[in-house]
């Protein structure tokens, strides 16, 4: 047999067929340049291409991480698809409608707070204004009567003055002068008495003033001043009744309801309602009675009906605080024609 030089790590082929017994590897360890790199198979027999390196900037995957070498060997995508997104067109439109949708959101909060909240309205009279607030009921005119009626009082006196003497047959003895009218307690006192407010024209030159409440309580009453030439005069009682809220006359507004509190033709505690016809009304020489002329001055005229018996009585707004007191009416038949004034 030929002597044969054999390549380091190759072994002999046999000649006669059998399988080569394996050929331990030498007992030196190999150097460093020729062990294999970690991490990466031995190389195979025959010499092949290396694989391609990852990009510089890939890191290299540690070999005890199970998904190290997919990452490694996915190369990036060359070209990224375009998402597909909702045209402009469309973006448009969604934004114009959710624009739109917050104005007149806000616009219906606005009108509603104008409606419901206080607010200042010019009527343009002289530049006086009106406070248009939300109602606390469907009624005001019942919710103005319910505050205002228990202050409104009915007055009958009794006069020493006879009537006239032609109306009586001859020789008979004069009469004392009776009537009956209206009032409003307006202030109580320490002294638990009541002051109680109402025209002049119904308790002249009374001898007897005698004030009935709502509960028909009957009570003597004391004349404590009065003044002819604005038909204002003031009543005292020895016991305290309701005091009504006072209003201002000032503010009130052409237009305006109103309330008229009293006791027409004898009938206690009657309710009417209406308007402010007008304000500032002067009629000087308009209203004569019985003791002499009543001129009309800067007074409330309404439509509120207004009837004999509710002179002294209450003129209030719809939140029943007083802002008049009844006085006359002008009429044809002596009864309401619907122009009523009420001092303010």
């Amino acid at each position: 047999m030929d002597d044969t030089h054999l390549d380091e790590g190759a072994a002999p082929e046999p000649q006669d067929g059998t399988t080569p017994a394996p050929v331990d590897p030498p007992s030196a360890e190999p150097t460093p340049e020729a062990s294999p790199p970690v991490g990466t198979d031995p190389p195979p027999k025959a010499p092949e291409p290396a694989p391609p390196q990852p990009p510089p900037e890939v890191p290299q995957a540690s070999p005890d991480s199970p998904q190290a070498a997919p990452l490694a060997q996915q190369p990036p995508p060359a070209h990224q698809p375009k998402k597909s997104g909702m045209p402009a067109g469309c973006v448009a439109m969604l934004v114009s409608l959710i624009v739109a949708a917050i104005v007149g959101f806000v616009a219906g909060i606005g009108g509603a707070t104008l409606v419901t909240n206080d607010r200042i309205i010019d009527t343009g009279n002289g530049g006086q204004a009106i406070a248009v607030v939300d109602s606390e009921t469907a009624e005001p005119v019942a919710a103005a009567a319910v505050v205002a009626v228990p202050s409104v009082v009915n007055i009958d006196v009794t006069g020493d003055v006879p009537t006239d003497s032609e109306e009586l047959p001859e020789g008979h003895p004069g009469v004392p002068r009776s009537g009956s009218g209206s009032g409003v307690a307006f202030m109580n006192t320490a002294e638990g008495t009541t002051y109680i407010i109402t025209n002049d024209h119904v308790v002249a030159d009374a001898e007897e003033i005698l004030v009935t409440d709502i509960d028909g309580e009957r009570y003597d009453a004391e004349l404590v001043g009065t003044d002819a030439n604005t038909d204002i005069a003031v009543v005292e009682v020895q016991t305290e009744l309701p005091a009504i809220q006072l209003g201002d006359s000032d503010e009130i507004a052409v237009g305006e309801l109103v309330v008229a509190i009293g006791s027409p033709f004898g009938l206690q505690q009657s309710v009417t309602s209406g308007v402010v016809s007008a304000i500032g009304r002067s009629l000087p020489n308009s209203f004569s009675g019985d003791f002499g002329v009543y001129p009309l001055v800067d007074v409330i005229q309404t439509d509120a009906a207004i009837n004999p018996g509710n002179s002294g009585g209450a003129l209030v707004d719809r939140m029943g605080s007083l802002i008049g007191i009844n006085t006359a009416i002008y009429s044809s038949s002596g009864d309401n024609d619907g122009i009523g004034f009420a001092v303010p």
